[in-house]
C-alpha cells in the first residue's frame, strides 16, 4: 500500500516537473532537485545538478516495474521524449542515438508482449536508462545521470 502512494506521488511529481514551465525549471527542459545534507547536526540546502525530466520519468518506470508493477511501468511509459532527444543526438553521436532507439524499441516490444514478462522489462528499461543518460551527456543536456539504485 505504501509502495502504490510513494508511486502515485512520484509519478505526480514528475508530470508536474515534466509539464509546468515553473517551479524547478531553468528554463531549457530540465528540473532542478535540492539536496539536504546534515552533518554534525547542521543541515545544508544545496542545489544539485539539474535533472532532465526524461530521465526522471524513465527512473521512475524502472522504479514501478521493478516494484513489480508492470502494468503501470506500461502505462506510464512515454516514448515521444526519447524520439526527441534521439533527434538531438545524431548531428552529435549516431552511435549513441542508435543505441537509444534500439533500447526504446527492446522496452516497447516488451511492453507489447502478451504477458508482461518483469525480468525483461527491468533489464530492457535499465537498458535504456543507461541509452538515454548517454545521449544527455552527448547533447551536453545532463552530465551522467543516473537513477537511485533499486533498493532489497
Amino acid at each position: 500500500m505504501h509502495r502504490t502512494i510513494a508511486v502515485g506521488m512520484a509519478l505526480a511529481t514528475v508530470f508536474t516537473a515534466g509539464g509546468c514551465g515553473s517551479g524547478g525549471s531553468d528554463g531549457q527542459g530540465t528540473a532542478t532537485t535540492v539536496r539536504d545534507t546534515s552533518v554534525a547536526g547542521e543541515t545544508t540546502t544545496t542545489a544539485a545538478a539539474p535533472v532532465d525530466p526524461t530521465f526522471v520519468q524513465l527512473c521512475t518506470v524502472l522504479d514501478v516495474a521493478r516494484g513489480g508493477d508492470v502494468d503501470t511501468a506500461k502505462l506510464t511509459f512515454d516514448h515521444g521524449p526519447i524520439h526527441t532527444l534521439a533527434d538531438a543526438t545524431i548531428p552529435v553521436d549516431r552511435g549513441v542515438a542508435a543505441r537509444l532507439l534500439e533500447a526504446k524499441e527492446a522496452v516497447e516490444s516488451d511492453f507489447a508482449a502478451a504477458s508482461l514478462d518483469r525480468t525483461a522489462i527491468t533489464a530492457d528499461l535499465g537498458t535504456l536508462v543507461d541509452a538515454t543518460g548517454a545521449a544527455l551527456v552527448a547533447t551536453g543536456t545532463a552530465e551522467a545521470p543516473a537513477c537511485e539504485p533499486e533498493t532489497p
